[in-house]
């Protein structure tokens, strides 16, 4: 699933749409003999735009362009038979059943709950807490045992005992080691009755006890701050993985006293920092509020209150950082968030209503109508006969309910203790009572297409975005990958399109460690006095001790001159070994290649994705060819204005 959900662009609930229930119908294209109707087309459209562009007639039917290749890739799946197969079946099995019912929520409460957490979302929270798992098939004895003892210790962490020792000795959390203590968060971080009790203790005080699906819970409150909002820094960053405490020190501190007499942020971020993913963008990272960053990293980086300036060298568990302050976002207005806070309140489930309420709401909807006669001969037989099955076999005709247009017999019910473990009922009643509950859900489920378009959509997005990956692969990205000669060719017919400039295949050395990059002036003596320098790896290894070497990172690429800006232009000399002490680097040019076009083998990942654009333009075209297509636009235009 991790597969897909990587892939497909838009999965989250959105609001209402808010068309007229006609309009909702209404064709705005056809394929063959598939429509393309204005609710789903609008669902996506929703979900892709951009925000800050108005939306006009022209910009709607650009999309639906883009959204008909779409379908057509689906439909061509559909007709290879790619959603009857086992691996596509479980694959949307899996998600589907993920997916929230939409009866279980309560939208009367989603106004009220978007603005809790927005409020909430204003103010950060700290908390240690203590957890009491409950077996997995807890009985009833269970389940009082596992509060009993929670409660135990509440009592004990209000008499004055120490919250972090009993957290420490009892709590079945990770964070028990840390005395509980789960650090700062904010709204969404915890599960929503965590979160209220977080939000509703007063700082130095201990929770009554929390339920959740986990088990039982106390917490106690160890403080309370205004939401620092987010915050948009770059780093350098020297990794506590790859150097030794002084080492990382060391380092940290050369680079910060370099930034500090004027060196170049970019250059020192490309040359030392050794987070590999943001140094190719000078250090950048994603704007990040709390949770979004590990905390010590914040720490230090709120601490920076000038935009452009940065951090003395500050220390993490991870290893040592200078922080670059690049803006800051206080907290936005209400509706600048709504639809996102909206999103978050439905993912995080709080909107479901308790089962008893939901029950009694769709048992009204779908008029249900209980044969109270016959269910209570139901059970008295099942009681007198000590639970025969075989008692009620007179009664299996006899009608125990209605729920909409189906009619639930004994006979139902019949079956469904049979599916029980043996021995396993012993409250007849209550056995009903879950078989009732299940008939009134699988109901709504029966129906949850039709009454309930967005989960419709949802489940359709799913389905189709799953097929188009499916088909993509085989037909695309893998062919691509495994197709060498048609890759070869192409290239070929479009390497004027790969102009290079000159360059040169060179070994870079450089210390993997402060130690290492000492050795680089020996090293550079070594190789300018070899008589060959055909393989430089293999001489350094033979004339360095084993400890030096191992000291040494040695790599072979193929550099531009903007790569190589210590050698001046147009004097890039083969054999001539060059340090870079500012870099701590050392070069070797092997040979270099005159200004013309790129080789394949340079390249191949940006020929082979350009490849396949190719090959899907290509299909696209061809399934265009053998599709009619018809798009209506006096109807698109009659979705204008869209909110």
């Amino acid at each position: 699933m991790k597969r897909l959900l990587a892939f497909i662009s838009f999965l989250l609930l959105v609001n209402a749409l808010s068309l007229p229930a006609f309009q909702k119908k209404a064709e705005v294209a056809r394929i063959n003999d598939t429509p393309i109707l204005a609710d789903e087309f609008l669902y996506a459209f929703k979900k892709n735009r951009d925000p800050n562009i108005s939306v006009t007639k022209d910009s709607l039917l650009a999309y639906l362009d883009r959204f008909i290749n779409f379908k057509l890739k689906v439909l061509e799946a559909r007709r290879q038979g790619t959603d009857t197969t086992m691996a596509f079946l479980q694959e949307y099995e899996s998600y589907a059943s993920q997916v929230s019912k939409p009866y279980l929520d309560n939208l009367n409460k989603e106004e009220a709950l978007i603005r809790e957490a927005y409020e909430r979302s204003k103010t950060e929270v700290r908390a240690s807490h203590i957890l009491i798992r409950k077996p997995k098939n807890a009985t009833p004895g269970d389940t009082l045992a596992a509060y009993q003892r929670i409660d135990s210790l509440r009592k004990l962490a209000e008499s004055g005992m120490d919250f972090a020792l009993l957290a420490n000795k009892n709590s079945s959390d990770g964070s028990a080691q840390k005395g509980g203590d789960l650090g700062w968060f904010t709204a969404f971080s915890m599960i929503y009755p965590f979160e209220t009790a977080a939000y509703t203790t007063q700082v130095g005080t201990i929770s009554p006890v929390i339920k959740t699906q986990f088990g039982y819970h106390i917490l106690k409150v160890t403080g309370q701050r205004p939401s620092r909002g987010k915050i948009r820094t770059s780093h350098i960053f020297i990794s506590r993985a790859k150097h030794s405490d002084t080492e990382g020190k060391t380092l940290i501190s050369q680079v910060y006293d370099s930034l500090r007499k004027g060196g170049s942020w970019n250059a020192l971020c490309k040359a030392f920092s050794e987070d590999q993913r943001s140094k190719t963008k000078n250090g950048a990272l994603p704007l990040a509020g709390l949770g979004q960053l590990p905390e010590e990293y914040l720490e230090h980086a709120f601490k920076v209150s000038t935009i452009g300036s940065y951090s003395p060298p500050a220390e993490t568990p991870f290893g040592w950082h200078i922080i670059r302050l690049d803006g800051k976002q206080g907290i936005p207005e209400l509706e600048e968030v709504k639809v996102e806070f909206g999103d978050r309140v439905k993912r995080s489930g709080r909107l479901q209503s308790g089962t008893e309420e939901v029950l009694r709401k769709l048992k009204n909807e779908n008029s249900f109508k209980l044969y109270g006669n016959t269910l209570n001969t139901v059970i008295e037989s099942l009681k007198e006969d000590k639970g025969s099955i075989d008692s009620l076999e007179s009664l299996l005709a006899a009608d125990l309910f209605e729920i909409g247009n189906k009619t639930v017999s004994v006979e139902d019910f019949v079956q469904y203790l049979k599916g029980k473990k043996s021995g396993t009922i012993k409250d007849y009643l209550g056995a009903y009572s879950q078989f009732e509950q299940e008939a009134v859900f699988a109901y709504e489920d029966s129906l949850a297409l039709i009454k309930y378009p967005e989960y419709r959509l949802l489940l359709q997005e799913y389905e189709e975005g799953l097929l188009l990956f499916d088909i993509m692969e085989d037909k695309i990205w893998n062919k691509a990958l495994e197709d060498s000669t048609g890759l070869e060719v192409w290239f070929d017919q479009q390497k004027s399109e790969y102009p290079a400039p000159e360059r040169a295949i060179t070994y870079v050395f450089s210390g993997r460690s402060n130690t290492g990059t000492k050795l680089l002036p020996a090293v550079e003596e070594i190789l300018k006095n070899a008589q060959d320098l055909q393989n430089p790896d293999s001489l350094l290894k033979a004339a360095l001790p084993s400890t030096d070497y191992s000291l040494l990172k040695i790599v072979k690429r193929t550099l531009t001159q903007e790569d190589l800006p210590i050698f001046t232009s147009g004097k890039l000399t083969e054999n001539q070994p060059v340090l870079d002490k500012g870099k701590g680097q050392l070069y070797l040019i092997r040979e270099v290649i005159p200004a013309g076009h790129y080789e394949l083998n340079e390249i191949k990942g940006r020929v082979t994705a350009d490849y396949q654009d190719y090959l899907d333009q290509e299909w696209i075209r061809s399934l265009r060819k053998q599709s009619k297509i018809k798009v209506y636009k006096k109807r698109v235009a009659a979705l204008l204005p869209i909110g």
